[in-house]
């Protein structure tokens, strides 16, 4: 089943990021589903009017130099929270974060 990535505006500049699986192969059900889903958790539904956005599906190659398998899209790594070749999907700094954590990463040589 596909996974699409949604963004969707509802009354900010900074959009709403949405992953629907769904078995259609339309974009157009993707906005959809997602806005529902977007207007269904808004904290003011009754002023809300979700605009969805671009929509891609992930396709993920494995990137050698972290280790992990990354949209070409979107850059988004498959199954991390964080990475530490920076990547973080809130967009702070992904290694950073991990050193904060605690965790031990090796200086490559």
């Amino acid at each position: 089943m596909p996974k699409y990535i949604v963004e969707v505006f509802c009354g900010s500049d900074e959009p709403e990021i949405i992953e629907v699986e769904l078995y259609s192969e339309f974009y157009e059900d993707a906005r959809y589903v997602a806005e529902i889903m977007h207007k269904s958790e808004c904290p003011n539904p009754m002023m809300c009017s979700p605009e969805a956005g671009s929509v891609h599906i992930h396709e993920y190659e494995h990137r050698a130099s972290c280790g992990a398998d990354v949209c070409v899209k979107c850059d988004d790594h498959k199954d991390l929270a964080r990475c530490y070749c920076g990547w973080s999907p809130s967009g702070n700094d992904g290694y950073g974060e991990l050193t904060e954590m605690g965790e031990t990463i090796e200086e490559d040589y």
